[in-house]
């Protein structure tokens, strides 16, 4: 988003100012909120008359402090300012502090290398003399340097706040409150200067300073109060702390929460009184611009046709609202409903308001808790139920219950005690979630059914050769997996190993695997060779999915002795042959993915075993397997290998599930293991 500088109209500026608190909502303390609040402005306000994307060469906000609660390096620089020694001096005084930063300069980044301007001394209203842009901020905000060197929230609290005003400097070259024209103004051209402010419930002051390179209208910086109010509203929240992201997290204080939640409450009205203002002022404008009263006339109507339509939508709103809604008092007497909850709950409005509403809406069994939670909270100022959303139970005027989820707020309105109450029927979601559980539940069975009929029922006993495999899905198997391996015979003393990957998952995967498993099974009875049998079936699934692939590796093993190993690889993994005395071989033979091509070209390669000798085929969900060191990867495999020669097909196999179970916690592929080891004589 973009905001001009030079026009700056209304809806850009409540764009602007509904930017400024959305980007502070997942800050953790004022200072974080703050800098997302300069950082924002500066990236977003532009120059489009100059085609400046950037005019704002820096963007501060600054609050007050006592000098006591600053940090150890801001009290040092607050007493070099003021030329002082002993802390004493500023004891009790009020700091001018900055709290975000952000400029063209990397320096301009950090609060606590700007030395002259981190924390300034404010230790009585003579004292602002000191700092001329300073004494002119207040000045034009129009605030008593009295009550910023001494804030008393106590005092403001009693009292109207007052409507802060804007500091402006529209030539800032060669301007007395400026400062430091020489070092910054004049080697940054910075032409315009704009500050607005606000001050928090406890007193304090927070304000804003943006040094821009092109000029600041007067009507762009008249516009600004209603971004104060934003910066405000941004800041608001961490008036109890923390403030600086250095601050332990503030101790839970109910009546201070309360407090903060009603100075919510009224910054929010004094924005949307701000809101209306700028739109009766834009309508003025509008007016003035007419050529004739007929124009004038015309252009009034239609402001104020926009403010009725926007206060009818809002009613609308809240009429369609799909939540009941309900309004209570102190006694737990009903005093307003909405027509969603009339629908709801059967009662019109005229028969639930005076009534109590425990007796309405609650079930018997939870209504001596809600009368409970009522007088606690009155007496307190705490409930369990206040400012969250829980889920719990309502009652038709039927007498049927149904499941809601509920979150209550108090209303800060004079005279007694108000409570809104939001409530929405979850039935249908606690069905639905019922129902999502079920269906996952039933998938996932139908998944592992599918998948076993993909793999062989056990492993066929081979004489002279010890086997074990293992097979894990992603994901718990929710869904089939693209993985498989086969171990059939095709002669006397002879015999197929296949192990494979099919791409994807799901039931497209499934089905290729079934396709791959038979299709191999079937060309082994015709063919001898591996290349061949790999050819076979790279034409089936090119004719019948040719957008699909597979990778595979086929292996011919005649068991008589000498036992030999014929092997072709359509571009899978290589097995690993470890040899009794450790030694550790990748069986590569190159070979192309089988399916995307017309033709499959590939070659075999021959191996003879001596007894003890292993061959581990493995799909690549375990060398590709991740984990906080990178890949697993085929060196560390190796080396895992070389430590387990000589023992049995289950122990190799349980050695490496280990180690990738102790390298990876979340895998993110299917793997497939087969292990076959040349039995001693």
């Amino acid at each position: 988003m973009a905001f001009d500088l030079s026009s700056f109209g209304l809806s850009e500026v409540l764009a602007c100012a509904s930017g400024v608190r959305k980007v502070a909502t997942q800050a953790r303390s004022m200072e974080e909120a703050a800098t997302s609040v300069v950082r924002f402005l500066r990236h977003n306000l532009v120059d489009q008359a100059r085609g400046d994307h950037q005019p704002i060469a820096l963007a501060r906000v600054y609050k007050t402090h006592p000098f006591e609660a600053l940090e150890p390096d801001l009290q040092a620089g607050a007493l070099e300012l003021a030329q002082a020694e002993d802390p004493d001096a500023l004891s009790g005084a009020t700091c001018l502090t900055l709290l975000a930063t952000s400029g063209l300069e990397p320096a301009w980044n950090d609060r606590r290398a700007s030395l002259r301007h981190r924390a300034l001394p404010l230790p009585s209203p003579a004292a602002m003399a000191r700092f001329p842009m300073v004494a002119q901020l207040l000045a034009d905000l129009g605030l008593e340097p009295g009550p910023v060197t001494a804030p008393d929230g106590s005092l403001l609290s009693r009292q109207e706040r007052p409507r802060l005003g804007i500091f402006h400097v529209a030539e800032a070259l060669g301007s007395p409150h400026v400062p430091d024209q020489d070092g910054f103004v004049v080697p940054y051209g910075i032409h315009s200067v704009l500050g607005c402010g606000s001050q928090l419930a406890d007193g304090s002051l927070i304000c804003l300073v943006l040094f821009s390179r092109s000029p600041i209208p007067s009507a762009t910086a008249e516009s600004f109060t209603t971004v104060a109010m934003a910066v405000k509203l941004a800041v608001l929240p961490f008036s109890c702390g923390p403030v600086f992201e250095s601050d332990p997290p503030a101790p839970r204080d109910p009546s201070l929460e309360i407090s903060l939640l009603r100075s919510e409450v009224a910054a929010l009205e004094e924005l949307l009184e701000i809101h209306r203002e700028v739109v009766v002022d834009q309508a003025v404008r509008l007016e003035q611009a007419a050529q004739s009263a007929e124009d004038r006339a015309e252009a009034l109507n239609r402001s104020r046709l926009a403010l009725d339509t926007e206060v009818a939508r809002k009613t609308a709103v809240l009429d369609a609202s799909l939540d009941s809604i309900i309004t209570i008092d102190h006694r737990g007497s009903v005093v307003e409903l909405n027509r969603a909850a009339e629908e709801t709950f059967g009662y019109s409005k005229e028969e639930a308001v005076g009534q109590e509403l425990a007796s309405l809406i609650i079930p018997p069994r939870l209504r001596a808790a809600h009368r409970a939670g009522l007088a606690r909270y009155l007496a307190t100022g705490q409930g369990r139920l206040v400012d969250r959303r829980v889920k719990t139970w309502a009652q038709r005027r039927d007498g049927t219950e149904f499941p809601v989820e509920l979150a209550i707020a108090p209303v800060d309105a004079p005279g007694p005690p108000l409570f809104t109450g939001h409530l929405r029927d979850i039935t249908a979601r606690r069905q639905a979630e019922a129902d999502l559980v079920a269906s996952r539940a039933r998938f996932a069975h139908t998944a592992r059914v599918l998948q076993e009929s993909l793999l062989p029922p056990g492993l066929p006993a081979i004489p002279r050769l010890e086997l074990a495999s293992a097979y894990r899905p992603v994901g718990g198997g929710e869904e089939p997996g693209g993985d498989f391996y086969d171990v059939f015979e095709t002669g006397r003393d002879d015999w197929a190993i296949v192990l494979g990957d099919v791409m994807g998952k799901g039931a497209e995967a499934a089905a290729i695997t079934a396709l791959a498993r038979y299709t191999v099974r079937a060309a082994a009875m015709r063919e001898r060779q591996p290349g061949a049998v790999l050819s076979m079936l790279n034409e089936a699934i090119n004719r019948q999915h040719p957008e699909r692939f597979c990778t595979l590796v086929y292996a011919r093993l005649q068991t008589r002795s000498p036992v030999r190993l014929t092997l072709a690889s359509g571009g899978h993994p290589p097995p690993m042959l470890i040899r009794p005395d450790g030694e550790v071989t990748p069986l590569l033979a190159k070979g192309m993915l089988l399916g995307p091509f017309g033709s499959w070209e590939g070659q075999s390669i021959k191996v003879q075993l001596e007894p003890g000798a292993l061959v581990l085929f493995y799909s690549d969900g375990l060398v590709e397997a991740r984990g906080q060191d990178g890949i697993f990867g085929a060196q560390r495999l190796t080396s895992l290998l070389s430590q387990v020669a000589g023992q049995d097909p289950h122990s190799v196999i349980g050695a490496v599930q280990a180690a990738l179970e102790a390298f990876s916690q979340a895998p993110s592929d299917d793997l497939a293991m087969l292990a076959v080891r040349v039995a001693h004589t």
